[in-house]
């Protein structure tokens, strides 16, 4: 089906990769704060990442979900020449979970909207 399988639902899937995975460098930050000297590691912003790797989904195929990957690499994680601050990356890390839980709110009411439609119909 056409709007299950549209380009926003692609970007929406891929951001929520992007997520998850700063979640997991944001972790290993806190992980590594009691560490003296440890750098802390930030993930691109995602709008960079998409510009380079996330390809236009014209025709996709339904059945293939690889189409929903972002490819991330080891070079879209850098270690910045800051410390870790322990209290900063637990901020860092409730924000980028709000950004999760929004964004699955977001999916959520879609896919309710998506079923009243059906429901209602002919």
């Amino acid at each position: 089906m056409k709007i299950l399988n549209s380009s926003l639902t692609s970007l929406i899937h891929q951001r929520l990769q992007y997520l998850n995975k700063r979640s997991e460098v944001l972790t290993g930050n806190i992980a590594r704060a009691d560490i003296p000297g440890a750098r802390r590691q930030e993930i691109r912003p995602f709008r960079e990442i998409a510009k380079q790797k996330i390809v236009k989904f014209s025709n996709q195929d339904p059945v293939n979900s690889e189409q929903y990957t972002l490819d991330l690499s080891a070079k879209d994680i850098k270690t910045e020449g800051s410390e870790i601050e322990r209290e900063m990356e637990i901020m860092e890390m409730n924000h980028n979970t709000l950004n999760h839980q929004a964004l699955l709110d977001i999916v959520l009411n879609f896919y309710k909207l998506y079923k009243y439609a059906i429901s209602r119909s002919g």
